[in-house]
C-alpha cells in the first residue's frame, strides 16, 4: 500500500477537527484515503490513550519497528 501524505505531520490528532480524523476518514472514504501509519494508529488506538496512538504508530512505521 502506498504512504499518502498525511494530515497528522503538524499537529495531534486530538486537536484535529473530527472530520479529519482517520477514523472518521476511513469511515467516509475508504482506506486508500489514510496513510499507513494511520491505519496503523487505528489498530492501536484501542491499547493506548488516544494522544499517544498516532505519534506510536507513526514511529513504528517509520523505524520498523516489530510491535
Amino acid at each position: 500500500m502506498h504512504d499518502p501524505p498525511s494530515l497528522f505531520t503538524e499537529r495531534p490528532v486530538f486537536q484535529l477537527p473530527e472530520h479529519e480524523t482517520p477514523a472518521h476518514r476511513l469511515a467516509e472514504h475508504s482506506a486508500d484515503y489514510l496513510s499507513d501509519s494511520e491505519l496503523l494508529s487505528l489498530l492501536l488506538k484501542g491499547a493506548l490513550p488516544k494522544s499517544e496512538a498516532m505519534d506510536t504508530a507513526q514511529r513504528l512505521w517509520i523505524t520498523g519497528s516489530a510491535v
